[in-house]
Order: structure tokens, then C-alpha cells, then sequence
């Protein structure tokens, strides 16, 4: 996977100009995600080789958690952090419906795992302990996380499925999401989700339909429909 930066350019300029800063390996097969930490420390893709993070100042590749196992192909991603700093993870889903979490280690968490592709020591702040995976109700004709979304000021996580469910989650201090809302839309098939403005309900949801172009604006207490 190769990444790249822009180049300071006049304003005038109508087109930014990229070169390329390094590649990064170990990522095997079709990509079907990539989610940049907002830091811009850490960048994670998914695809048919499951959830892979690179620690970008050094570019090199994190070991996975022990123990976690394969959920199928990794199909949508967010990163999940905290507006005080203090707890990071990274979220994804698969083709098969399951919501998973991976979470930062923090100093002085118990770490011990050694990179033998690069052969050097994973600094133990760099690792990730994975803290909650379940399978997710879904829609009957498709159980695939399509897109998820997370609002960093309220700490809620958005999950829609390619057919009909969405589910709104807030994410504890642990890293645990707890349920808000989980509905199933008849006849709704969810390709992009997004946060949209805040208002006495909390931060609205918008899904957005792939077949039908519409867009359904979900609060705690109600949901509207827009063409």
C-alpha cells in the first residue's frame, strides 16, 4: 500500500501536486477500507486478509492482537479516540456481521510481543489488545458492515449493514459500545452513514441508500426521510 504528501503549492494553484513518502507492506489481497488515525500515527486497512495497523512514523506494520481470530473479510473502519486523549481504539466490521474493537495499549499495560518481520521491538504503547467482538443483528438478505461513522464530542459509534439495519452505539470508557438504537428499515439499503447536525436529541444519524438515493435522518426519538 503506498502512501503519500502534498507539497506546499502557490494559492494560486488549481491543482495539488503528491509525492510519494513510502509504501507499506504486509497488507495481502483486495483492500477494501483504509481509515487514517486523526493524528495521522497510525493508518489501518481491511480487506480479504482481515484488519491491518502501520505505525506511520516508522512504517512499520503492528502485530495484530493475540487470540484475535478471522471474522472474514474486513469490510469498514473507524478509529475511535477521545476528545481528552486518554483511550484509543480502532473499530471495524466484516462481511459476516461482526463488530469488533481493537484498543491502544496504554504505558505500563502488560506487553510483550516482538515484530520478527522487522526484527525490532514493538514499543508496548504501539500494540493493540482486541476488547469486544459480537455479531451484529442484520437485515435478512445481507449481513455486511457497508459503513460505520464515530462522533468524537458525544463518543457515539454508527453501524449500518448492506440491507436495512443501523445501529447506534455509545462507546464507553472502556471502549465497550453500549446500544442506543438498533432499528431495521424495510426496503433501505445503507451504503454511507455520517453524523450530521447536533440538536436537544443528540447528534443526528444519516444513512444514505445506495439503490433509491435516499437519505433517513435518525434521532433517539424519530426518524425522518429525505429524496
Amino acid at each position: 500500500m503506498k502512501f503519500f504528501r502534498s507539497d506546499s503549492v502557490p494559492v494560486s494553484s488549481e491543482h495539488h501536486r503528491y509525492t510519494l513518502r513510502g509504501i507499506l507492506k504486509g497488507q495481502h489481497g483486495a483492500v477494501a477500507c483504509i481509515a487514517a488515525h486523526p493524528l495521522g500515527t497510525f493508518v489501518a486497512s481491511g480487506g480479504e486478509a482481515g484488519t491491518k495497523i502501520w505505525h506511520l512514523p516508522t512504517e512499520k506494520m503492528i502485530p495484530g492482537p493475540t487470540g484475535a481470530s478471522d471474522r472474514g473479510t474486513t469490510t469498514a473502519m473507524v478509529w475511535l479516540t477521545r476528545p481528552d486523549n486518554e483511550e484509543e481504539g480502532l473499530a471495524y466490521g466484516t462481511e459476516h456481521g461482526f463488530l469488533c474493537i481493537w484498543k491502544r495499549k496504554k504505558d505500563g499495560e502488560e506487553a510483550s510481543q516482538r515484530d520478527m518481520n522487522y526484527d525490532i521491538a514493538i514499543d508496548e504503547t504501539h500494540q493493540f489488545t482486541e476488547i469486544y467482538c459480537d455479531r451484529l443483528a442484520s437485515g435478512e438478505s445481507a449481513t455486511e458492515v457497508s459503513a460505520m461513522a464515530y462522533d468524537v464530542n458525544s463518543g457515539q459509534l454508527a453501524i449500518v449493514h448492506r440491507a436495512e439495519a443501523v445501529h447506534r452505539f455509545l462507546i464507553d470508557v472502556g471502549m465497550i459500545p453500549r446500544v442506543i438504537k438498533s432499528v431495521t428499515i424495510v426496503k433501505h439499503w445503507p451504503q454511507a452513514v455520517a453524523f450530521g447536525q447536533v440538536g436537544v436529541h443528540g447528534p443526528e444519524l444519516w444513512s444514505f441508500g445506495r439503490e433509491d438515493g435516499v437519505m433517513r435522518v435518525s434521532t433517539k426519538s424519530k426518524q425522518n426521510v429525505h429524496e
